[in-house]
C-alpha cells in the first residue's frame, strides 16, 4: 500500500494506492466511499476489497473526497458534484500511477451514487461499474439520516441552527448536501449503458433496483450484515467476506 495524494494544490486528497500482485491485468479499480459515518465503518470492508482486487492483479486507488477523512477540507467544504469531480480526479491518478489502460468504478452506498455519475461522464477508459449496497433514492436516505439523528440512541451533535447544518453521528448534513440528496437518483442517470454488478448484502433490496430500468444489471447477492452498520458496539462493520469474493471474481 502506498500513500498518494492528488488533486489542486487547493483541493488535495490522499488515497491509498494498492499496486497488483503477482500477474498484472493491466486494469484498475477505483472505490468511492460512502458517506459520513458509513465510511468510518466500512473502512475495514474497503481496505479488504483492495487487498482482495490487488491479489487478483488489479491495481487499486481508495481515497478520500475533499473535506472528508484524511483528505484536506472540512465537512463542510464538498458536495456530491465535487465528490464526482474527485473520483473522476482519483481515476486519472491511477491512470497515470499504474499504467493501466482500463478502470473499473466500484462505489458503496452514496459513493455507489458518485460512482454511477462518474462512469456516465467517463471516457471508455471507464469499462465496468459496481454498485455496492446503493443508494437507490437520495431522498429517502436523507429520510433515514434523519430519522437516525432523531432517534433516542443517537444522541445530541453541536448544531447551527441559523447555518441549516444538521449533525448526524458528528458529521455534518449542511443544507446543500441535503438538498443535493433529495435530487439524487440512480434511475435515469445519462451516459453508456456499462456492464453493471449490483453487490447486495441483503436479498429484499433487489425490489429498489427496479427503478434502475434498461442498465446492462448483474445482481449478486450474499446475505450478510451491512458493513457500514456498527457491529456489536465495535465501532466498525463486519466484514463480508463472501460478497467481497464475488465483486472480485466478477
Amino acid at each position: 500500500m502506498v500513500p498518494v495524494q492528488f488533486g489542486r494544490s487547493d483541493h488535495v486528497m490522499l488515497g491509498v494506492f494498492n499496486p497488483a500482485l503477482g500477474r498484472r491485468l493491466r486494469r484498475g479499480a477505483v472505490i468511492c466511499n460512502p458517506w459520513g459515518v458509513e465510511a468510518s465503518r466500512a473502512h475495514r470492508s474497503i481496505r479488504a476489497l483492495a487487498d482482495l482486487l490487488a491479489r487478483h492483479g488489479m491495481d487499486v486507488l481508495r481515497f478520500d473526497y475533499f473535506g472528508t477523512g484524511d483528505s484536506a477540507g472540512d465537512g463542510l467544504s464538498g458536495s456530491l458534484e465535487d465528490w464526482v469531480d474527485d473520483a473522476r480526479w482519483a481515476v486519472e491518478e491511477l491512470l497515470s500511477t499504474a499504467g493501466v489502460s482500463r478502470v473499473a468504478l466500484i462505489g458503496l452506498r452514496l459513493g455507489a451514487y458518485v460512482a454511477a455519475v462518474t462512469a456516465s461522464r467517463a471516457t471508455d477508459t471507464v469499462d465496468r461499474l459496481v454498485l455496492w449496497d446503493p443508494v437507490v433514492d437520495g431522498a429517502d436516505y436523507l429520510t433515514q439520516l434523519q430519522a437516525s439523528r432523531r432517534s433516542p440512541d443517537a444522541g445530541h451533535g453541536l448544531e447551527d441552527v441559523n447555518s441549516g447544518v444538521e449533525e448526524v453521528s458528528g458529521y455534518p448534513l449542511p443544507a446543500a448536501f441535503q438538498n443535493a440528496l433529495r435530487g439524487a437518483r440512480l434511475a435515469g442517470l445519462p451516459g453508456r449503458d456499462l456492464p453493471t454488478l449490483v453487490a447486495l448484502s441483503a436479498g429484499d433490496a433487489q425490489a429498489s433496483l427496479r427503478e434502475l430500468g434498461a442498465r446492462s444489471l448483474e445482481v449478486v447477492v450474499h446475505e450478510s450484515p451491512g458493513c457500514w452498520l456498527e457491529e456489536r458496539d465495535f465501532g466498525a462493520g463486519a466484514i463480508p467476506v463472501e460478497l467481497l469474493k464475488a465483486i472480485g471474481a466478477w
